[in-house]
């Protein structure tokens, strides 16, 4: 039944909350501990290179500059937690990393600029070694505590996928393959009444009418709605139904297969439910065809120039019965224009 999966009892609701704040707690430590750390780490580094750490940090100003990197480190944490919402919301890996380089980036960037206007003698190798530090670590010690909350049972959150088609499916598997991300998927809801298959993929598949709403979590539970292109008002009529219920963790997944994701921009119209994808297309740039080139020759000639040993070894076996050892095979090439691919005489023709 599906009111016995998500009950909303007392002890039931303490542990998600309980969980909930074990959680933030745990991350935001982490990232605390690892901004601080930094400092640490570097200043050991200079010690340990250089011998003599005075003349990259004097005396009388390192109690002020761990208490700067103390004040920063707490800034740098309330950002992660009030504005990007790293510790209530769960991001994939990826796309949290890319926001938590680009906020140390600026950060460091503030450090740097208050050391300059304080007239700090603080040195710029120190600040270097400090934010190299607190970019491996940051990411590095965040994952290990989520690592860690996950295996100890408290970043796990009940997740109930609306819908059982495709997209459905397809969401599950996205959910599974990122495994930091704690979600628990415990039922797919039927979103045309009835169930057909009991499970999918080892999970129950319910109807709307077995949720019992007041045995719901509705505070800890995550809900996921993932309908296909042509239930667009079943997918409506449920998201006016999670709102009156009130739930607070509410996804959609739109139908989007074939449209590349990765880089594009989200942006809407106010006034009007209308949500615009700007695709990034960066081969459209000069600069980044000029990377490409300079990147794909400069690796390709220094391949061959790694396997010419293993080059040369065929060649002699190829040429050993007196034939010839390459041939030109003709291939069209960029605007229709033929030109010949050197192959050895031993490669299966038309490869």
């Amino acid at each position: 039944m599906a009111s016995t999966l998500v009950l909303n009892d007392r002890r039931r609701a303490f542990s998600g909350t309980r969980k909930n704040i074990i959680a933030k707690l745990a991350l935001s430590l982490s990232d605390l501990i690892s901004i601080n750390l930094a400092l640490f780490l570097s200043t050991a580094t200079v010690q340990g290179i250089w011998g003599n750490l005075d003349i990259f940090l004097p005396p009388q100003e390192v109690h002020i500059r761990f208490t700067a990197q103390f004040v920063m480190s707490v800034v740098c944490t309330a950002w992660f937690w009030m504005r990007l919402r790293h510790y209530t919301y769960r991001k994939p890996f990826w796309f949290e990393l890319k926001e938590i380089i680009k906020t140390l980036v600026i950060f460091s960037l503030l450090d740097l600029a208050l050391i300059a206007f304080s007239k700090w003698d603080f040195s710029r190798l120190l600040w270097s070694f400090t934010w190299i530090y607190a970019l491996i670590l940051v990411p590095l010690l965040r994952s290990s505590v989520k690592h860690a909350i996950l295996k100890a049972g408290q970043w796990q959150k009940q997740t109930i996928i609306i819908g059982s088609g495709k997209n459905a499916r397809e969401a599950y598997a996205a959910l599974q393959s990122e495994e930091i991300l704690g979600y628990e998927v415990k039922a797919f809801v039927a979103s045309n009444g009835h169930t057909g298959a009991e499970s999918l993929n080892g999970v129950p598949v319910i109807t709307a009418k077995d949720i019992v709403w007041d045995t719901v979590d509705l505070e800890n539970t995550q809900f996921i709605v993932a309908m296909e292109y042509e239930q667009q008002a079943m997918r409506d009529k449920w998201l006016k139904l999670l709102s009156k219920k009130k739930c607070r963790s509410v996804s959609v997944v739109p139908t989007l297969r074939g449209v590349p994701l990765y880089g594009t921009d989200m942006s809407f119209i106010f006034s009007h439910e209308v949500m615009i994808l700007r695709v990034s297309n960066n081969l459209a740039k000069r600069s980044s065809r000029f990377l490409k080139r300079v990147f794909d020759v400069v690796v390709a000639s220094m391949l061959l120039l790694f396997l010419a040993p293993a080059f040369g070894l065929i060649c002699w076996l190829v040429g050993r019965d007196g034939g010839n050892k390459i041939y030109g095979h003709e291939r069209v090439g960029q605007d229709g224009k033929k030109f010949k691919c050197l192959k050895f005489r031993s490669m299966v023709t038309n490869s």
